[in-house]
């Protein structure tokens, strides 16, 4: 959490939430989950890994809430997202 990350640190949460502000645009957290569907993204491009091993592996706690938020993220569901790769790498071939 935000607190212990802020103590680990050495600052407030709230002037760690100020930095992220300042710096990143977005909070913490927000911050977070952005690096965790970067990770997703990665693994959905680069393995055949199941969906759902990719969505735990990043720290979802379920499939459909990765979906959904990697959707609101990417404008593609990660299923959609193999697809274009695999159709991608088809035409390279």
């Amino acid at each position: 959490g935000i607190d212990t990350l802020a103590s680990k640190v050495g600052t407030s949460p709230r002037t760690l939430e100020n930095i992220f502000q300042r710096h990143e645009n977005c909070s913490p957290n927000h911050y977070y989950l952005k690096l965790r569907l970067e990770r997703a993204r990665r693994m959905v491009e680069d393995t055949q890994l199941p969906i759902a091993a990719i969505a735990q592996a990043t720290g979802f706690g379920s499939q459909s809430y990765f979906s959904k938020r990697f959707r609101e993220h990417y404008g593609v569901q990660p299923r959609q997202l193999r697809q274009m790769v695999l159709v991608g790498e088809a035409d390279h071939r």
